[in-house]
């Protein structure tokens, strides 16, 4: 058992990159999105060929996937029940899921301007990932 979690631990650690490691064109692209960040606030991890740049910003923990030319595939920000668009909520709220526990919130953005909140909930033994457009309306459902 000691075994499996150490062998886990260093195939995480295999994906966690140098900063001076990630591609100019890869660590540009993400300081032209966010320009106010600095090098030392970004863990960067390489999987395949895309690198995710996690950071924290205004107090929201953030989740960035680039290619490795630079391209921006996807963001994903960690938010609170409470930060949700007011759309999102009341879609939320005429759900069947209203009267669930929410355990998790986050908005994922990619590129064409595609966003989708998604808010995990949870009632008794059932759990699900429900993802809601910004105007409220639900989108999809997944078992968590």
């Amino acid at each position: 058992m000691i075994g499996l979690v150490v062998a886990g631990y260093t195939m995480k650690a295999q994906d966690v990159v140098d900063s001076k490691s990630v591609p100019s064109k890869v660590s540009s692209a993400l300081t032209q999105k966010y320009p106010d960040l600095k090098s030392g606030d970004i863990e960067w991890e390489k999987k395949d060929n895309n690198y995710k740049a996690e950071f924290t910003k205004d107090g929201q923990d953030y989740e960035v996937k680039l290619d490795n030319s630079g391209n921006w595939i996807s963001t994903e920000v960690d938010l609170t029940e409470k930060d949700l668009p007011e759309k999102v909520r009341n879609g939320l709220n005429k759900s069947e899921y209203k009267s669930w526990t929410v355990k998790d919130v986050e908005k994922k953005e990619k590129p064409q301007g595609k966003t989708l909140y998604k808010i995990e909930v949870k009632q008794g033994e059932q759990e699900y990932d429900v993802y809601f457009d910004p105007e409220g309306t639900l989108v999809k459902k997944n078992k968590s």
